[in-house]
């Protein structure tokens, strides 16, 4: 008669299939037979905000103020915001920005100040933004000098969606031809 460790592991997993364990593994098997499913809905992030002071800064040695506000909209927001005027939402008596003022956070970054500027998880904002059901994260930055055409470098809209993100923080870098997200989201599930 052999005694092998082998046989002992064995004997063992077969008892352990066979007693209470077994309902366990059948739940870890399909789960990743199936995939894990994300359902859709919006997670708070810590959201970083600079602005590449080298980019900006002239041959004198100045920067000029550059002005960041983000806003969480649902999806049926999301399209008024991308149409809108970035001249218009910047002027000082514009509507959208006055109606919206309570669920906009402002960030303001100049030639004393143009240290990063931090929205955090837990900051109140983000319970008023899902009463609005946010899925999206607009960013608008009044940057000198840009235009108000298509694809300006003014405006970024991103993904609320915690199925977008494998990570918890994102850093938005605005520089003067564009407003880029880091990391960039994951593409949506099909």
């Amino acid at each position: 008669m052999r005694d092998t460790s082998e046989g002992k592991e064995h004997i063992f997993v077969i008892r352990t299939i066979r007693g209470a364990h077994w309902p366990l593994l059948v739940c870890v098997f399909a789960a990743a037979a199936l995939g894990c499913e994300c359902k859709p809905e919006m997670k708070p992030k810590q959201v970083t905000v600079r602005v590449n002071r080298r980019a900006f800064t002239d041959p004198r040695g100045y920067m000029p103020t550059v002005q960041v506000n983000l806003i969480g909209v649902s999806d049926s927001e999301r399209a008024d915001w991308e149409a809108y005027s970035i001249n218009k939402f910047w002027s000082p008596d514009d509507q959208l920005r006055r109606t919206n003022e309570q669920d906009i956070v402002a960030f303001r970054f100049d030639q004393e100040d143009s240290k990063p500027k931090v929205l955090s998880k837990k900051n109140p904002v983000w319970s008023r933004w899902a009463k609005r059901s946010a899925m999206h994260l607009v960013v608008m930055a009044l940057i000198p000098g840009m235009s108000d055409q298509p694809g300006s470098p003014g405006r970024l809209v991103l993904p609320l969606d915690k199925c977008r993100w494998d990570t918890d923080s994102i850093t938005i870098e605005v520089e003067p031809k564009q407003i880029r997200p880091l990391p960039t989201p994951l593409p949506p599930k099909k």
